[in-house]
């Protein structure tokens, strides 16, 4: 959100609820949740 005065309360709090139901800007959302073992999907780490 990029504006040139402060943004107001309520200003953000319509911004923020607008994103709600936002998809994520990345497919792999739980990848590793279901992973066999510890070892994570091939291109990741687990931290």
């Amino acid at each position: 959100m990029f504006t040139f005065r402060r943004p107001t309360d309520d200003e953000v709090r319509a911004y923020l609820l607008s994103l709600k139901d936002a998809p994520l800007s990345y497919a792999q959302v739980g990848c590793t949740r279901n992973s066999p073992g510890d070892k994570p999907p091939p291109g990741f780490n687990r931290d």
